[in-house]
């Protein structure tokens, strides 16, 4: 039996929950190689604004400051939101 359309929305936001530390780590690893790359750049992420986001940059952002990596949130209205500037 198929699940009902309420829960196949829940499946499908549990996965992209866990899939964004995973996405998460990724934009570090690449965040990171381009500071490297140009030291002399203001590198930041730029991620969409998932919930999920938020504790992952908390979890992060003593050690992205100390690389001079700010985090930047696109909400679904295109508005940009700078965390760690």
């Amino acid at each position: 039996m198929d699940a009902d359309p309420p829960a196949q929305g829940v499946k499908i936001a549990r996965r992209m929950t866990n899939q964004a530390q995973q996405w998460y780590s990724h934009a570090l690893l690449k965040v990171m190689r381009l500071q490297t790359k140009h030291p002399e750049a203001i590198v930041a992420l730029g991620l969409p604004d998932f919930p999920r986001y938020r504790p992952l940059f908390e979890e992060t952002h003593g050690g992205l400051r100390k690389l001079g990596v700010a985090m930047l949130s696109v909400r679904e209205n295109g508005e940009v939101v700078a965390w760690g500037l």
